[in-house]
């Protein structure tokens, strides 16, 4: 291989950044507001369920547990990727608004590969059809 070729000659031209990020476009569907009112609402529940003693239909205890250590870790990797992404962890972006500009980000890189292959492909068969031209 020589060092010009592209990621997709390397990946038998089926590589697509949108495809590795697929995750993204899931994850931009969702505002910071709406998943922090779905975990108050399930430590809402919890409490309700405590109040009522009904905690023994599960392990209400230790499930909570889980939930707020799950919670925590969520925060701190989307923290680390706002920084990763050139954002302050303090700055009010949530998903929707980060995992869309990787997306788009992601879109943008596909079709640029898109655009350089397609010149490639009307370059080589313009040399081709020129009389004397050098083999590609």
């Amino acid at each position: 291989a020589h060092d010009s070729d592209t990621i997709e000659d390397k990946q038998n031209d089926t590589y697509s950044l949108r495809e590795n990020l697929k995750h993204c476009e899931r994850a931009m569907r969702f505002a910071r507001g709406e998943l922090e009112s779905r975990y108050e609402s399930f430590r809402k529940n919890v409490v309700n369920l405590k109040k009522e003693r009904l905690e023994h239909l599960c392990d209400v205890a230790k499930e909570q547990e889980i939930v707020d250590e799950l919670a925590r870790k969520v925060r701190e990797k989307f923290n680390r990727l706002k920084i990763f992404v050139g954002k302050s962890t303090t700055s009010g972006e949530g998903p929707e608004e980060i995992f869309t500009n990787i997306w788009l980000f992601a879109e943008s890189v596909d079709r640029r590969r898109r655009r350089t292959k397609e010149n490639q492909r009307n370059t080589n068969n313009n040399n081709r059809n020129k009389p004397n031209s050098p083999p590609q």
